[in-house]
């Protein structure tokens, strides 16, 4: 576990589905791109980068629940073995791209030039 977390401290992001990595690059600090299908991201993502999980939870819940987000409760899981296939590689690298170029302009904007 403890090489797992120094990985994650040194990474530029951590891209991963609703699990321990995401939320323990969450922890560290470390921008985090969670990938949902079968959680809600609007309950589980990690809360410092919320606005970066892919969310392919509703097409989920509508392709095999057959209902709409606002039918299932808050808590509602999509336990189908095909779910996280609906997260299309397209949406994960633009909301890579996103991210990355938000860490890239909050570091810059937290740096000072003092040669």
């Amino acid at each position: 576990m403890k090489g797992v977390l120094a990985l994650i401290d040194q990474a530029q992001a951590v891209i991963a589905p609703d699990t321990g990595p995401i939320h323990m690059a969450n922890a560290m600090g470390t921008p985090a791109l969670g990938l949902y299908a079968s959680t809600n991201p609007q309950r589980a993502a990690p809360y410092l980068w919320r606005d970066f999980a892919v969310n392919a939870y509703p097409e989920a819940v509508r392709t095999y629940l057959h209902k709409s987000v606002d039918e299932v409760s808050w808590g509602q899981r999509v336990r189908h073995p095909s779910a996280m296939m609906l997260i299309k590689a397209d949406d994960v690298i633009a909301k890579l791209d996103t991210l990355l170029a938000h860490t890239a302009s909050t570091a810059s904007a937290g740096s000072t030039d003092e040669d």
